[in-house]
C-alpha cells in the first residue's frame, strides 16, 4: 500500500536553509566589523608607540640644547599644544623630530613649552620646567596620538650641567582643536 505524502517537508527544508543563510550573512558582517576594529586598533597602537618613543627623542634634544623652546607667557599650564596651529598649518610651532617612523603616515613632531616666570619667581624657582608634547600619526593621517611629559632641569645647586629629567608622563586622549 502506498502512503500519501502531504508536501510539508520541502517548505521546512527551505525555511531552515534560509535561516542558515541569514546566520552566515550575520557572521560575515560580524567578522568584517571585527576586522575593521582590529585594523583601527592596530593603527592607534602604532601612533601611540610612536608618540611614546618621540618623547624620548624630544627629551634628548632638549637635554642637548638643540630643541627650540616656546615660551608660555599666560597663567597656568602651557596650553599652546591645544591649538591646531601648534602641529599643523603653514608654519607650525612644533618641529619634526624624525622625518618618518615605521608604519606611520608622517613625521613625529614635538613642541616644547616653558613657562615664563617673573624675576621674583625666577629667583625662587629651583628648576626650569618644560612641557613636551609629541604628535604621531598612525598608518592613516587621520589617526593621531599625543603624548606629553613634564621635564625639569637638574638641580642647579649640584653644579652639574643642566640635564632635563622627565618627571611625569601622560597620554592625551583628545585631539587638539584645528
Amino acid at each position: 500500500m502506498l502512503r500519501r505524502q502531504s508536501g510539508v517537508t520541502l517548505p521546512i527544508v527551505l525555511a531552515l536553509t534560509a535561516l542558515l543563510q541569514l546566520l552566515a550573512i550575520a557572521q560575515a558582517d560580524i567578522a568584517l566589523i571585527a576586522l575593521r576594529t582590529a585594523g583601527a586598533r592596530h593603527d592607534r597602537l602604532i601612533a601611540f608607540e610612536a608618540a611614546d618613543s618621540g618623547l624620548v627623542l624630544c627629551s634628548r634634544l632638549l637635554a642637548q640644547g638643540t630643541a627650540p623652546v616656546r615660551q608660555w607667557t599666560e597663567a597656568g599650564e602651557p596650553a599652546y599644544w591645544r591649538s591646531g596651529l601648534a602641529f599643523g598649518g603653514s608654519a607650525p610651532a612644533s618641529f619634526a623630530i624624525q622625518a618618518s617612523w615605521p608604519g606611520t603616515a608622517g613625521a613625529l613632531r614635538c613642541l616644547i613649552e616653558s613657562r615664563v616666570l617673573g624675576q621674583q619667581a625666577r629667583d625662587q624657582a629651583e628648576r626650569d620646567v618644560y612641557l613636551l608634547t609629541v604628535r604621531a600619526l598612525g598608518a592613516r593621517p587621520d589617526t593621531q596620538s599625543y603624548a606629553q611629559a613634564i621635564a625639569f632641569d637638574s638641580d642647579p645647586a649640584s653644579g652639574s650641567a643642566a640635564q632635563p629629567q622627565v618627571w611625569a608622563w601622560r597620554s592625551v586622549a583628545a585631539v587638539p582643536e584645528e
